[in-house]
Protein backbone atom coordinates (compact mmCIF):
# COMPACT_ATOMS: atom_id res chain seq x y z
CA UNK A 1 0.00 0.00 0.00
CA UNK A 2 1.04 3.00 -0.56
CA UNK A 3 1.89 6.32 1.78
CA UNK A 4 -0.46 8.28 0.28
CA UNK A 5 -3.45 5.44 0.23
CA UNK A 6 -2.80 4.97 4.04
CA UNK A 7 -2.73 8.64 4.81
CA UNK A 8 -5.92 9.31 3.37
CA UNK A 9 -7.55 5.90 4.69
CA UNK A 10 -5.70 7.09 8.44
CA UNK A 11 -8.26 10.33 7.41
CA UNK A 12 -11.09 8.41 6.70
CA UNK A 13 -11.00 6.62 9.65
CA UNK A 14 -10.42 9.81 11.84
CA UNK A 15 -13.14 11.91 10.39
CA UNK A 16 -16.30 9.12 10.69
CA UNK A 17 -16.01 9.82 13.86
CA UNK A 18 -16.64 13.24 14.44
CA UNK A 19 -19.12 13.61 11.35
CA UNK A 20 -20.98 10.93 13.40
CA UNK A 21 -21.58 13.05 16.35
CA UNK A 22 -22.13 16.00 14.21
CA UNK A 23 -24.91 14.49 12.57
CA UNK A 24 -26.29 13.28 15.81
CA UNK A 25 -25.83 16.29 17.98
CA UNK A 26 -27.75 18.61 15.33
CA UNK A 27 -31.30 16.77 15.77
CA UNK A 28 -33.42 16.31 18.85
CA UNK A 29 -32.45 12.96 21.39
CA UNK A 30 -36.07 11.95 20.28
CA UNK A 31 -34.98 11.98 16.53
CA UNK A 32 -31.51 10.31 17.30
CA UNK A 33 -32.49 6.85 16.06
CA UNK A 34 -33.75 8.40 12.80
CA UNK A 35 -30.54 10.36 12.43
CA UNK A 36 -28.03 7.42 13.52
CA UNK A 37 -30.04 4.96 10.87
CA UNK A 38 -29.94 8.01 8.27
CA UNK A 39 -26.18 8.47 8.67
CA UNK A 40 -25.35 4.69 8.58
CA UNK A 41 -27.51 4.13 5.18
CA UNK A 42 -25.21 7.25 3.55
CA UNK A 43 -22.20 6.45 4.99
CA UNK A 44 -23.22 2.65 3.42
CA UNK A 45 -24.46 3.49 0.28
CA UNK A 46 -21.15 5.79 -0.43
CA UNK A 47 -18.80 3.44 0.24
CA UNK A 48 -21.23 0.56 -2.61
CA UNK A 49 -20.67 3.16 -5.02
CA UNK A 50 -17.06 3.94 -4.36
CA UNK A 51 -16.55 0.51 -4.78
CA UNK A 52 -18.61 0.08 -7.72
CA UNK A 53 -16.76 3.34 -9.65
CA UNK A 54 -13.24 1.62 -8.71
CA UNK A 55 -14.10 -1.69 -10.08
CA UNK A 56 -15.57 0.10 -13.12
CA UNK A 57 -12.33 1.68 -13.45
CA UNK A 58 -10.32 -0.93 -13.38
CA UNK A 59 -12.27 -3.06 -15.33
CA UNK A 60 -12.85 -0.98 -18.48
CA UNK A 61 -9.19 -1.16 -19.61
CA UNK A 62 -9.79 -4.97 -20.73
CA UNK A 63 -12.72 -4.21 -22.48
CA UNK A 64 -12.17 -5.91 -25.71
CA UNK A 65 -9.32 -7.80 -25.18
CA UNK A 66 -8.67 -11.23 -26.66
CA UNK A 67 -8.84 -14.71 -24.72
CA UNK A 68 -7.75 -17.35 -27.15
CA UNK A 69 -10.23 -17.11 -29.85
CA UNK A 70 -13.06 -15.71 -28.37
CA UNK A 71 -12.96 -11.59 -27.94
CA UNK A 72 -14.97 -10.68 -24.03
CA UNK A 73 -17.11 -7.80 -23.42
CA UNK A 74 -17.33 -6.87 -19.55
CA UNK A 75 -19.00 -4.17 -20.04
CA UNK A 76 -21.47 -3.43 -22.53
Amino acid sequence: MTVELEDFLAGMGLSFTPLAHGVLASVPESSAGEASGMSNATREMGGVFGIAEFRTASVRPLRGTFVGEAEISLIS
